[in-house]
């Protein structure tokens, strides 16, 4: 959706070099199309100093039937071409040293408690996508606060918490007109949910969060208020079913517009906490990051140590004395 987005301004003979994710099968829809993660480039920032990329999965409630996709690359290994191969030269594969048990060796398993830590610790903003606003509560929120607090439990020293977006996708055209309003629309989801804290009618999982959050020292009066200890922001998106087509264009450019702010907001933090990376600095702390949560789920991942490990701290006073020469 967003990558095909502004297709339309890209020359016909570059628009190969951007591919999209594939639309699920119609005929077979109870079967996952892919359980990988992909990523892909924005086209309408590629060439800009802050490109966006999109890390896209199919979500995390496939179950353990193959994908689509791995049966294709299983049939691509038995018989490869060259073409094949030399993808595979590529690659660079991970036992998982954790799945020594029947549960966690479970395809599901591996994504609820894999992705997870590695999309949330190395994201700048995070997109639900949901098709029924009554089930936010249940499908959204519960993994969306269970996300943060597993990710950001297992991650010291990480620059800036992600921003979220729920974009509620496939919205009847004839709601209120102010629900395509993103203020008015995070309000409205956001009162739904209201109770959710109440000592009586409350969820007590939400209630144990707020609590922890309370002991702190932090003030959490709304289901808002702790959304924001696990994140930078929360805002709601509505996106129409069709026929509205242009309004479908339209919100779907408020949602990228959203995204960019929020990725332009994150590089600023990052840059105050001297943490930011270019495009080589930020694959070695991802292949660390897949190094570190292959081996040690329930390890935090330090960003520290992996930027020591870049820069180590000097013997002498020759590298404090470059700093400072670059702080002049």
């Amino acid at each position: 959706m967003l990558v095909n987005h502004d297709m339309d301004s890209i020359p016909k003979e570059s628009r190969s070099s951007f591919p999209s994710p594939v639309v699920g099968s119609v005929v077979n829809d109870s079967l996952p199309t892919s359980g990988d993660v992909h990523l892909y480039a924005d086209p309408s920032t590629h060439a800009e100093q802050l490109p966006i990329l999109y890390a896209d999965c199919e979500g995390f409630e496939g179950g353990e039937r193959t994908p689509l996709g791995a049966r294709a690359r299983r049939r691509a290994r038995s018989d490869p071409t060259k073409e094949d191969i030399s993808k595979l030269s590529s690659v660079h594969s991970r036992p998982i040293e954790w799945a020594n048990t029947e549960e966690s060796r479970q395809r599901e398993y591996a994504v609820t408690a894999l992705y997870p830590r590695l999309l949330y610790t190395f994201s700048d903003c995070v997109v639900f996508v949901l098709r029924n606003a009554k089930t936010f509560q249940s499908a959204v929120l519960t993994k969306l606060l269970d996300w943060g607090v597993a990710a950001l439990e297992k991650s010291l020293n990480q620059p800036a918490l992600p921003h979220c977006v729920v974009a509620l996708n496939g919205i009847d055209p004839g709601v209120d007109e102010r629900e395509w309003d993103i203020s008015f629309a995070t309000q409205s989801l956001l009162s739904s949910v209201k109770t959710a804290l109440d000592p009586v009618e409350g969820v007590p999982r939400f209630r144990d969060l707020a609590e922890h959050w309370r002991s702190l020292g932090k003030h959490i009066y709304t289901v808002e208020d702790l959304i924001l200890r696990y994140y930078s922001s929360f805002k709601v998106i509505r996106i129409p079913s069709k026929p509205r087509y242009m309004m479908i264009n339209e919100q779907i450019g408020k949602l990228q517009t959203m995204i960019k702010s929020n990725c332009e907001d994150s590089f600023r933090t990052k840059r105050r906490a001297r943490m930011l990376t270019n495009a080589d600095e930020l694959n070695i702390y991802l292949q660390g990051g897949f190094d570190h949560f292959t081996a040690h789920l329930n390890v935090p991942f330090d960003f520290i140590q992996i930027s020591l490990l870049r820069n180590p701290i000097p013997n002498d006073f020759g590298g404090k004395q470059s700093i400072v020469e670059d702080a002049a």
